[in-house]
C-alpha cells in the first residue's frame, strides 16, 4: 500500500485531528483515512481535474462552481465578468 506524508501542519490542524482521532477511539490513519473517503463520497458533480481527463473544454461545462477571488489591477473588470459568470465571487479588487 503506498505511503502518503504531509508535512508542516499547521498547529491548529494538528490539534484538530488529534481530537478527532482520540474522540473516536481509532488510529490516526484510520481517521485520516475516514476523512478522506467521506470527503469524496460528498464530493457533488465532476472536479476540475476530472473534466480535464474527460477531455472536456471549459465551454463544454454548464453548471459553476462557487470560490472566491480577489481582482488585482482589474481595469475595466473584464476578467471579473469572466470569473463571475463562472460562479465566482469577487471579495476586492483594485483598479488600475
Amino acid at each position: 500500500m503506498p505511503n502518503v506524508l504531509i508535512r508542516n501542519i499547521p498547529d491548529q490542524l494538528h490539534a484538530k485531528i488529534q481530537r478527532g482521532y482520540q474522540k473516536r477511539m481509532v488510529s490516526q490513519n484510520a481517521y485520516l483515512l475516514s476523512l478522506i473517503s467521506n470527503a469524496f463520497e460528498k464530493a457533488s458533480g465532476p472536479t476540475l481535474f476530472d473534466l480535464a481527463d474527460a477531455g472536456l473544454a471549459a465551454q463544454d461545462v454548464t453548471w459553476s462552481v462557487p470560490f472566491t477571488f480577489v481582482d488585482l489591477f482589474s481595469g475595466i473588470g473584464g476578467m471579473r465578468l469572466g470569473l463571475e459568470a463562472s460562479g465566482g465571487q469577487c471579495i476586492f479588487f483594485v483598479r488600475s
